[in-house]
């Protein structure tokens, strides 16, 4: 039950925000996270792994050498991921190395874990690139050994099955990540996701029927 929000992350190595083991309903909202460095194994936006139950909303997730937002399936399955909800972001410019990375990637166990998971209204930059580099990677997919590795929006949706409002950036929506004092922080902030402690109220973030509508900035990023 943390709040992240209102933060700017720029230059970092593995990851500009990770949630790790057993980190649940934590509500991560209004950042910027741009830059981060590939180390290792990762080089990502924002990383989830062994955590489960948070919430993304208005993050702006720019020129990042890894995935931009990174649902990670734990590899050691040390607790539980998936069940994460994901509204309103911009995930552009990212897999800006040359190592295997998308815009956003989710794992899961089989794939009714990986729809577990609740997408909308997201912008997603188009990666154009191959195998190793994308702008949606989906894992588990029925009967495709390598997972779902596409720019496709509807294939996207219909694998996740949501998504409905996400929109693909055209060159006019792209995000620049220079000059970094000038990034302004996701949008206005919007209400009523504050539980009355610190974190989310997940119940209220899923429930509230504004969110698709919330404002957006009006000026390029």
């Amino acid at each position: 039950r943390n709040t992240i929000e209102h933060s700017l992350a720029v230059g970092n190595q593995i990851a500009g925000i990770m949630l790790e083991l057993r980190t649940t309903q934590t509500l991560v909202q209004h950042n910027v996270v741009a830059e981060t460095r590939w180390r290792a194994w990762s080089g990502a936006g924002i990383l989830s792994q062994a955590a489960s139950r948070n919430a993304y909303l208005h993050n702006t997730l720019v020129a990042n050498e890894g995935t931009g937002l990174w649902l990670r399936l734990d590899p050691d399955r040390r607790a539980d991921d998936g069940s994460n909800t994901v509204l309103n972001n911009r995930i552009v410019g990212n897999a800006a190395s040359g190592e295997e990375a998308r815009e956003v990637s989710v794992e899961g166990t089989t794939l009714a874990h990986v729809r577990s998971n609740t997408f909308d209204g997201n912008l997603y930059g188009v990666v154009g690139g191959d195998l190793l580099r994308s702008t949606f990677y989906l894992f588990p997919v029925p009967g495709e050994v390598a997972g779902f590795r596409s720019d496709d929006l509807d294939g996207w949706r219909r694998l996740v099955e949501g998504d409905r409002g996400a929109r693909l950036a055209t060159s006019g929506q792209r995000v620049n990540a220079a000059p970094l004092r000038r990034l302004m922080v996701g949008a206005q902030r919007t209400q009523p996701l504050f539980a009355d402690r610190p974190g989310a109220d997940m119940a209220r973030v899923r429930a509230s029927g504004n969110w698709a509508d919330a404002p957006r900035p009006n000026r390029p990023l």
